[in-house]
């Protein structure tokens, strides 16, 4: 995991999701709504933990440039692997807690929606 400087965390932390009613200094969402806590930065010990890190979102390796504009706040469990076509995380928020995503059951609740939003 690389290092990143305490100035670059935080501002990281801050294009993690605000949830209306939670202390967002203490508790955000990622992009695939798990939750995540700010002092559990680089924890990556305990599944379904709040747990965070901070992802390139195009990686240096691809092109990206270590810019804040090109970093984003993960879920330590939803940061992208190497070498797979991964189309959703696989953690995600049930209420107050983490849960593992059941990638077929959510591809199929996405469709549906989709289609009530075009009717």
């Amino acid at each position: 995991m690389q290092d990143f400087s305490d100035d670059i965390i935080n501002r990281v932390w801050e294009k993690a999701k605000v949830v209306p009613g939670v202390n967002s200094n203490l508790y955000r969402k990622d992009e695939h709504n798990a939750w995540i806590k700010r002092d559990n930065y680089a924890n990556t010990k305990m599944p379904l933990s709040f747990g965070w890190c901070i992802e390139y979102i195009k990686p240096i390796t691809s092109g990206g440039h270590p810019k804040i504009e090109n970093l984003r706040p993960m879920h330590w469990e939803n940061l992208d692997q190497p070498n797979t076509e991964k189309v959703c995380g696989k953690v995600t928020s049930y209420h107050d807690v983490n849960v593992y995503v059941n990638e077929k059951q959510l591809k199929r609740s996405l469709k549906e929606k989709k289609t009530q939003n075009e009717k």
